[in-house]
């Protein structure tokens, strides 16, 4: 059952889509890339169901989540707008 929460998708991602194997070492943005900036909240990122990376609105850390959660999202965008 999806669920509004607050706080925003950042495009992050337990596991890589090619392998689909969760661990909480290894985050990967949409592109595929690999993430080396960790700002987790306590207890974060965990070993449960919940791939889905999102930033907290208060203090900017993350947490995994559920990814069918409602929330806002964080865009990047490459070359001029």
């Amino acid at each position: 059952m999806s669920r509004y929460s607050p706080g925003s998708w950042i495009g992050l991602y337990k596991y890589s889509e090619e392998s689909e194997d969760p661990s909480p070492s290894a985050q990967y943005w949409l592109d595929g890339s690999t993430s080396t900036f960790r700002r987790w909240k306590s207890n974060d990122p965990n070993l449960d169901d919940t791939h889905c990376i999102r930033m907290d609105e208060g203090n900017g850390e993350f947490n995994d989540r559920d990814c069918d959660d409602y929330l806002n999202f964080v865009c990047k965008i490459t070359g001029g707008v």
